[in-house]
């Protein structure tokens, strides 16, 4: 019997992981396990949608990229994200530490002045923009904590909620239910499916 440790029946938010156990908090474990196993049918149903061939893509690129010998968990797949929300911050950071002129931690009006001129039109633009976003206070100073909320924000909208929710939902190939999701599985599923 296994059984989800955290669902969210509207779908804003699935991450599904697996534990065997011989009843579902006080539930008919055969009642539960039913619902749950359509519930995960259903899951892959729809991650497969109309373009099964892309998820097969993203399944086995994120096992052989981020897995260990052809299979991974809901831990290397959190790690995976985490990795990749990491990136698109230090870019975040990056492109706003640029006018920390005086290496202080607070990034003021006057320095990304100072900085404008050396930058494309297109870059200067960009900076400002930037700055103005991260000052959430709208002092003319973006403070550390101010910019690493927006480097944040920005990393996860860049990544994008829908991807990391369907990166999190790789684990619903776990035909076997053992706590991860591999290639053999996947295998599997394409034959299953077609």
């Amino acid at each position: 019997m296994w059984q989800a440790e955290s669902e969210r029946t509207d779908h804003a938010f699935v991450q599904v992981s697996y534990n065997r156990s011989d009843a579902l908090d006080g539930h008919d474990p055969g009642r539960c396990g039913a619902d749950l196993e359509s519930f995960v049918e259903e899951e892959l149903l729809n991650l497969l949608g109309s373009e099964p061939d892309r998820f097969y893509t993203l399944v086995s690129d994120t096992i052989i990229g981020y897995g260990q010998g052809g299979r991974i968990d809901g831990a290397g797949i959190e790690g995976m994200i985490a990795v990749q929300l990491a990136a698109l911050r230090a870019g975040h950071f990056r492109r706003l530490n640029l006018a920390d002129l005086d290496n202080d931690g607070i990034i003021t009006r006057p320095e990304v002045g100072m900085v404008l001129p050396t930058l494309s039109a297109r870059l200067r633009a960009r900076l400002v923009r930037l700055h103005r976003a991260a000052d959430v206070d709208a002092d003319g100073m973006v403070t550390t904590d101010e910019l690493r909320g927006f480097a944040e924000a920005e990393a996860v909208q860049a990544m994008g909620a829908a991807k990391i929710e369907e990166l999190r939902r790789i684990m619903l190939i776990d035909l076997d239910r053992d706590g991860w999701a591999t290639l053999d599985e996947l295998n599997r599923l394409q034959r299953i499916v077609g």
